[in-house]
């Protein structure tokens, strides 16, 4: 599979203005559960108790609405009753003309409720792209807010079956929205070759970790190359990984890392301590936080090593850059005061 355009013209559904069919008939409450907002239109059909209808099997009373959808206020272009009785295959021809390949497949598997006009013209999109929507014909059950989703992506997304693993809404839209960001900063190249590697993912949280990677430059070198218990961490993969064991929120240092405002290095004594780094406005690099596992404060005989091995490579640990400046503010409207650095620093370590 190869990506090489980004093909225009084609919009999603959503795009498209929707005119509400009229209504036409008086539903029971029993068609109303079966056909859902399209019953008026049903019970135009067939009037009152519209037994042909609801007595139907589930694909068949699908198959009604699908023609009503792209009829939308027209008149059916078959008879009505020829969606219920016809061979299923001429019925999909003659009421859905042009139907799109795998329709027939998949009007068993929409469950026993109708859905809404709005999502069956989206089915029948997604339906269209041919390979790129085998996930969805041969899924074993379907519903609106899957193809809801399906429909957010954009095309070469879609194509590459990015929504394969079942995607909802606003994991669609975040993919979609990312690789629109992508297009838009670095064109359809990189954006043909970003849907490409997105659609090798293997799990929903490779391809949001593939998005990621796209989205963000390189892990700067860190800023000290560390020493023999201190090791820096330099890179995504291995800062997720750090996150994982320590159960913290390391993870969401990832941008401030590769922007270069921060910079993790590990403790590898016992126990082994989660170190951040951030480059401070005054002091230049300078301890931020120190963490076991689980944000557990570090003992005191493990903090004194690791103060000791920061200093020495020329990290600044007390009082950060950021309450100077609040101190000298508060000191100018005659309110003076100055934080204990012994304070600051056993709240770094979670003391």
């Amino acid at each position: 599979m190869t990506f090489t355009t980004i093909r225009r013209g084609r919009a999603p559904p959503t795009a498209v203005p929707i005119t509400p069919l009229p209504p036409v008939g008086a539903p029971t409450p029993l068609l109303q559960h079966l056909a859902g907002r399209l019953a008026n239109h049903v019970a135009g059909l067939w009037p009152a108790p519209h037994a042909s209808f609801v007595t139907a099997p589930a694909e068949r009373r699908h198959l009604v609405l699908v023609a009503l959808t792209r009829a939308n206020a027209r008149p059916l272009p078959v008879a009505a009753d020829r969606l219920l009785t016809a061979a299923l295959k001429t019925a999909i021809a003659e009421g859905v003309p042009s139907a799109p390949a795998g329709l027939k497949r998949v009007l068993s598997r929409l469950g026993e409720t109708g859905w809404a006009a709005e999502d069956y013209k989206r089915l029948l999109w997604v339906l269209s792209f041919g390979d790129a929507s085998k996930d969805v014909r041969h899924a074993e059950t379907l519903t609106a807010e899957r193809i809801r989703a399906l429909a957010c992506l954009p095309e070469p997304l879609l194509r590459g079956r990015v929504g394969a693993w079942g995607l909802d809404e606003p994991g669609a839209r975040l993919a979609g929205a990312a690789f629109g960001m992508i297009l838009k900063r670095f064109g359809h190249e990189a954006a043909a070759a970003a849907a490409l590697r997105w659609s090798q993912a293997a799990s929903p949280k490779a391809l949001f970790e593939a998005i990621e990677d796209d989205l963000l430059p390189p892990v700067p070198a860190p800023p000290f190359p560390g020493t023999e218990r201190l090791k820096p961490v330099t890179t995504r993969r291995d800062v997720r990984r750090v996150a994982a064991r320590y159960e913290n929120c390391v993870r969401d240092l990832i941008p401030r890392i590769t922007f270069g405002r921060s910079a993790l290095y590990e403790w590898t004594g016992n126990p082994t301590v989660c170190v951040e780094l951030v480059n401070d406005d005054l002091f230049g690099w300078s301890l931020n936080e120190a963490r076991l596992r689980r944000n557990d404060a570090v003992p005191a005989a493990t903090r004194e090593k690791i103060v000791a091995e920061l200093k020495t490579m020329g990290v600044h640990v007390g009082v950060p850059g950021r309450q100077f400046q609040y101190a000298l503010e508060a000191a100018q409207d005659g309110q003076a005061w100055f934080p204990h650095g012994a304070d600051e620093v056993n709240w770094m370590f979670g003391g």
